[in-house]
């Protein structure tokens, strides 16, 4: 595994208003890791990535990804550099179907349109699910199957590194247990994804390492496996 950064986050703030949520947050990705940040709800771990995914109008610090400083860039040019963030709330476009929607993904990317044949070809191998639905409304779909639409959008565009956002939120157990599996091969495959999960035990089970954030601010951090067995750590931080 590479030990060079992929994506480096130095004294991160943010805020909501006058709510200065994230607070000196400082954390790393490396190239074909992948990374959980856990913790409670209302720790700020949404609030982390859409920091670096320039979604928010008030951040400080430094964001650097592949290199470059993102914090001055808008979210779009964060996205052409190879960035993807699938949101908890999947935003699926109404009116399109299963495969427009992964077109959008496409049509974002140089080239995107001509590699459409090779993406089905791959979506129907990972979610055959949505091969089968491809001509269907994508707002019709069920809600696991609506997540993986927006995992496979993000991923048509074959970016460095993914972000997801609570990808097991709202959807039934074997739907999940399908989810972490694919995750799972993407590691296999040396993607690299930064992960906010509130199923903590599926969360560090497929992570190289874990973040905790409480009320804004990173308070641990270490190997995935170890965070797994200390269940202390885990009821003083992410318990409800």
């Amino acid at each position: 595994m590479a030990n060079e950064a992929l994506l480096s986050v130095d004294k991160l703030n943010a805020w909501y208003e006058r709510s200065h949520v994230l607070q000196g947050v400082s954390f790393e990705v490396r190239a074909g890791e992948v990374v959980s940040l856990i913790g409670r709800n209302g720790a700020g771990k949404t609030t982390a990535l859409k920091s670096i995914m320039g979604l928010l109008d008030r951040t400080t610090g430094s964001v650097r990804f592949d290199g470059t400083e993102l914090l001055p860039q808008p979210a779009h040019a964060r996205y052409h550099r190879g960035l993807a963030f699938v949101f908890e709330e999947r935003r699926i476009v109404p009116g399109l179907s299963v495969l427009e929607n992964i077109e959008l993904g496409l049509m974002a990317t140089a080239g995107g349109l001509a590699r459409m044949h090779e993406v089905v070809d791959g979506i129907a191998e990972t979610f055959p699910r949505l091969k089968e639905r491809l001509h269907q409304e994508a707002v019709t779909l069920s809600g696991g199957e609506q997540q993986m639409l927006a995992i496979a959008r993000a991923m048509a565009a074959a970016p460095k590194m993914v972000m997801l956002d609570e990808p097991s939120e709202g959807i039934m157990p074997r739907l999940v247990e399908e989810m972490f599996e694919y995750f799972e091969g993407l590691k296999n495959k040396g993607v690299t994804i930064l992960l906010v999960e509130q199923s903590v035990e599926q969360a560090l089970k497929i992570s190289d390492r874990a973040y905790i954030m409480d009320q804004g601010r990173i308070v641990h951090e270490g190997p995935a496996r170890a965070l797994l067995d200390d269940v202390e750590m885990q009821e003083r931080y992410c318990s409800v």
